[in-house]
């Protein structure tokens, strides 16, 4: 009897390991299928991932192609602001040169025109002890106390006089 117990015991083991042999075959074939249907999704994904790569790919490079451009033409516009700020020193420089000079010739105007009047009142001032000079010489001689050589001698006396006025 034990021998029959372990024999239907082994039979019913038998059984349960065909049966669980029977549902894991059943299992690794829904894997397989499983496998066999997520690999065509992989691949499928793939294309897919290729196309939307290829696609990215074509945008990226368009956008770098476009951000380069920005890129070339934002250089350009610096380096014409930075020539057009030296300019704009250097105008700036001679805009001050020229206020410097403006004032500096102002100035002499001013002093040519101080010149002027003094060389104008040293004129009349000349004109005036000729004038006088000559009056009174004209006295001397209607008196006659004057000869010839004498009034010569003060003519040229009051010449060098006149001469000595204008040098100082």
């Amino acid at each position: 009897m034990t021998l029959e117990k372990n024999q239907d015991s082994l039979k019913e083991e038998l059984l349960q390991a065909k049966q669980n042999a029977s549902t894991a075959e059943e299992e690794v074939k829904t894997e397989r299928d499983m496998n066999k249907i997520l690999h065509e999704y992989n691949k499928g994904l793939q294309k897919e991932s290729c196309n939307l790569g290829k696609e990215r790919y074509l945008f990226m490079k368009q956008e770098f192609t476009s951000v380069n451009d920005s890129r070339d033409d934002a250089v350009s516009d610096y380096e014409s602001l930075s020539l057009n700020s030296v300019v704009l020193e250097k105008c700036c420089a001679q805009t001050e040169q020229i206020s410097v000079l403006e004032h500096q010739l102002a100035a002499a105007n001013e002093k040519l025109k101080i010149v002027d009047l003094s060389s104008l009142e040293i004129r009349r001032k000349y004109e005036d002890q000729k004038r006088i000079v000559s009056k009174l010489e004209d006295r001397l001689l209607e008196a006659g106390q004057l000869s010839e050589g004498e009034r010569l001698r003060n003519k040229l006396h009051n010449i060098i006089l006149e001469l000595k006025g204008d040098i100082s």
